[in-house]
C-alpha cells in the first residue's frame, strides 16, 4: 500500500509541475492557490456534470473558492486567540487556513487518519464551548441524523461563535432519500453517501437548530458577472452558496 501511495504522490507532483504549461492563461483565477489558468477542469458526470469546476493546480472546487473569497472579505474573523475546528478538511482550505493567525486549528473526520482527531459529528467527543468557530463543508448530506449533528456543532461553539456550512443544493426543498444513494463496496469501511438532497430550505433547518443564518453567494462577494466566471463560480448545476451562522445567545 505504501508503494502505491508514494506512486500517487509522485504522479500528483509531476502533474502539478505540468499544470502551468498545460493550462496557461489568465481567463480563470483560483484564490486558493493564487494561480491563473486558461480554464478550470470539469467535475461530476451525467446530470451532475459541471464545467469550469476544478482548479488544475490545487484541485479546489467551487465551494472551496467561494469559502476563501468569503474569509478574505472578513479578516476580522481571525485573531491570535481563535480556536477553529474543521470537519472533513479540504486540502486547499487547510493550506489557506494554515497561513492564518489563530491559537488552535484542528481537523476532524469520522474515518480519515490525516486529521487531528477522529469524531462523529452526530456525537462529538468534546466539551461544550470548545471552539469559537467551525467549518463544515459538504458533510451534512451524508449524515443520518442531521438534527443531532447541527445540535452538536452548536454545543461545541462558544456563545456567539460562528460556523460555516455548505451543502450541495438543488431547488428549494430538501429531499430525504430514506437511504444512501451512493452505497460503498463491502470492502470499503467508509459510510455510504448522499442520504438527502438539500434545497434552499436548509436555512430554515439551521434556524430551527438555533443559529442566526446569513446566506452568501458569489454575487455577494464579487463585483461583476465577469468576475464570477473568472473565479469559476458560474455553474448552475448546484446552487453554490455558503451558510454563515452565529450561535444564538
Amino acid at each position: 500500500m505504501q508503494l502505491f501511495k508514494r506512486l500517487e504522490v509522485g504522479i500528483r507532483r509531476f502533474r502539478n509541475r505540468l499544470t502551468p504549461f498545460l493550462y496557461s492563461g489568465d481567463a480563470r483565477f483560483c484564490p486558493c492557490c493564487q494561480h491563473s489558468f486558461s480554464k478550470f477542469l470539469p467535475a461530476g458526470s451525467g446530470d451532475r456534470r459541471r464545467v469550469d469546476a476544478v482548479c488544475p493546480f490545487c484541485r479546489s472546487r467551487e465551494r472551496d473558492r467561494l469559502l476563501v473569497l468569503l474569509l478574505d472579505s472578513r479578516p476580522e474573523l481571525f485573531h491570535e486567540s481563535l480556536r477553529l475546528l474543521h470537519f472533513a478538511p479540504e486540502p486547499s482550505i487547510q493550506r489557506y487556513l494554515g497561513q492564518k493567525a489563530m491559537a488552535t486549528y484542528e481537523t476532524t473526520d469520522l474515518m480519515r487518519t490525516d486529521v487531528s482527531f477522529r469524531t462523529d459529528i452526530q456525537s462529538i467527543d468534546l466539551a461544550s464551548g470548545s471552539y469559537e468557530s467551525v467549518i463544515c463543508a459538504h458533510v451534512m448530506q451524508d449524515v443520518p441524523d442531521e438534527a443531532a449533528a447541527l445540535s452538536e456543532v452548536y454545543r461545541v461553539l462558544v456563545p456567539s461563535g460562528w460556523a460555516i456550512f455548505s451543502v450541495p443544493l438543488r431547488g428549494t426543498e430538501t429531499v430525504e432519500h430514506g437511504r444512501a444513494e451512493n452505497v460503498r463496496a463491502p470492502w470499503d469501511a467508509r459510510p455510504d453517501e448522499h442520504i438527502r438532497q438539500y434545497g434552499l430550505d436548509f436555512v430554515e433547518r439551521l434556524q430551527a437548530a438555533r443559529y442566526d443564518v446569513e446566506v452568501i453567494g458569489a454575487k455577494d462577494l464579487l463585483q461583476s458577472s465577469e468576475e464570477v466566471v473568472r473565479y469559476g463560480l458560474g455553474n448552475d448545476v448546484f446552487t453554490n452558496v455558503i451558510f454563515f451562522c452565529r450561535k444564538q445567545t
